[in-house]
């Protein structure tokens, strides 16, 4: 959708590039998911692929069109029992899962995952990107060249509307915390002091 320019997903993406280059000695992985989910990096230090692989994110990164966000936080709670990231003695790992979205969430169950992560130790940190009064999802060809728009069964345009709601509640269940992403707002510095105090603890 085109509610922020150029779209949700490259505004998405430069924030992606932004956290990370905040983010030091932390592993990091990256998962795309629409209605099915796919690893793109376990994680890893690496922050070169890492952002190799978020600027490659499209529409296409998934085959599987829709929203099913339990999905997603169930392959993120698998990355980290397969991440080696086991805590050492006299020490904890602390695990964070970002979700990010526009909030429309088409399957149901992504609740009950949020309380499975928050009881396994992971906490779940959520974030907007849109605005609420919603875009139209845009059709472009290769050379960006605007062809239609989507639309439903009916023929209308689908508008793709934030709900910033669904995404408040999973972080209340996981215990992290919501942020709504504007431009020229500092909600990634935010979500790192969030994260820097749950390391500290």
């Amino acid at each position: 959708a085109e509610d922020v320019r150029p779209s949700r997903l490259d505004h998405a993406k430069k924030e992606i590039m932004n956290l990370l280059d905040q983010l030091s000695g932390d592993k990091v992985g990256l998962i795309a998911f629409a209605g099915s989910s796919v690893l793109l990096s376990p994680l890893t230090v690496d922050k070169s692929a890492l952002k190799m692989f978020v600027e490659g994110l499209s529409p296409d990164s998934v085959e599987t069109q829709g929203t099913e966000v339990a999905r997603a936080l169930i392959e993120a709670k698998d990355a980290f029992q397969r991440g080696g990231v086991e805590s050492e003695e006299g020490s904890r790992v602390t695990k964070v899962v970002l979700l990010i979205s526009d909030g429309e969430d088409h399957e149901k169950g992504a609740e009950k995952v949020a309380k499975d992560l928050a009881d396994s130790g992971i906490r779940l940190f959520t974030m907007a990107f849109g605005t609420e009064a919603g875009g139209k999802v845009a059709l472009r060809d290769a050379n960006g060249q605007l062809r239609d728009y989507l639309k439903d069964k009916g023929g209308e345009a689908v508008v793709s509307k934030v709900n910033g709601e669904f995404l408040r509640t999973l972080a209340k269940i996981g215990q992290g915390s919501f942020y709504h992403v504007t431009f020229g707002g500092d909600q990634m510095h935010s979500l790192k002091e969030d994260i820097d105090l749950l390391e500290k603890a």
